[in-house]
């Protein structure tokens, strides 16, 4: 996607690492709008959201994220222009200078060079300590004064950098921060009020664990995904199906969501009780609501 700050400073380009600082945006300035005007606002028409209702609406926001990711990739490729080869002529500077300026920001032109590999086989090949260009290879013998012509070298086409402003995935990552406005804030405080006195660490640290699964989920739904004739994610993203990888997500989200909700109905919360009698935690009267 394009990095550049259009339309203001055209030639200036972002790091895609900053995409994360909108989630921890959304959640620094959402968190106030949810505690003030959200949770005041159905409290007063007779709906508060209990602890279990906010999970559950975290959940959704979090499906509702990867079904715009999805979408957006949809949109993305459409409008990805076509890949076109490395010129062959070092004289072309102006097809070289495009390139340049619109390869993939997770590519490196020099491994779609085919005068690099040439170069790099003039330097000793494979003896030689430096290593060739990724996207090139040897298709032909080498001339017989040893050097290796440019037609018995195959380099892929460069991807090129789709014309969407890549601030589309804003919104994803205001929606994602959201669903942890929704679940993991108030996780804490369910974790807390739920456990026993003597249990409050070891429920608080079964609850970061979770974060640690899911992240460790990816792995294997990735090599899931890649597991048949097509990679779903692929290094080049305009050769695989990202969009049905976000749809998959979305898929597992809503159908734990459904099955969280069967849960969440049958959930007794656990009063604790202080040593007078009284109920220590007001938490657990949300948690009934």
């Amino acid at each position: 996607m394009d990095l550049s700050l259009k339309p203001l400073l055209p030639s200036t380009k972002i790091a895609v690492s900053t995409l994360n600082l909108f989630d921890t945006l959304g959640i620094i300035l959402l968190v106030p709008f949810f505690d003030r005007i959200v949770y005041p606002f159905f409290r007063r028409h007779g709906h508060p959201l209990s602890q279990l209702r906010r999970f559950g609406a975290g959940f959704v926001f979090a499906s509702l994220a990867m079904i715009a990711a999805g979408l957006l990739e949809i949109y993305r490729k459409s409008q990805a222009p076509s890949e076109t080869s490395y010129p062959t002529n070092s004289t072309d500077t102006n097809t070289i200078s495009f390139l340049e300026q619109h390869i993939s920001a997770c590519k490196n032109i020099d491994d779609f060079n085919p005068f690099a590999y040439q170069a790099w086989f003039a330097a000793g090949g494979c003896s030689s300590s430096t290593t060739p260009p990724a996207a090139c290879e040897q298709i032909g013998p080498s001339s017989s004064d040893g050097s290796l012509p440019l037609s018995s070298i195959l380099c892929q086409n460069v991807p090129l950098v789709s014309p969407v402003s890549v601030f589309w995935q804003v919104p994803q990552f205001v929606l994602i921060g959201i669903s942890e406005i929704l679940t993991s804030i108030t996780s804490y405080a369910f974790f807390y009020a739920q456990a026993p006195p003597n249990m409050r660490s070891f429920a608080a640290s079964l609850n970061l664990l979770t974060t640690a699964l899911g992240t460790w989920l990816c792995i294997p739904l990735v090599a899931l995904a890649n597991s048949g004739d097509v990679e779903w994610v692929p290094s080049d993203v305009n050769k695989g199906h990202l969009a049905g990888f976000f749809f998959l997500l979305a898929g597992i989200m809503l159908s734990m969501t459904a099955g969280f909700m069967v849960q969440a109905k049958r959930y007794q919360p656990t009063v604790l009780m202080s040593v007078d009698g009284s109920g220590e935690f007001n938490s657990t009267v949300e948690l009934e609501e």
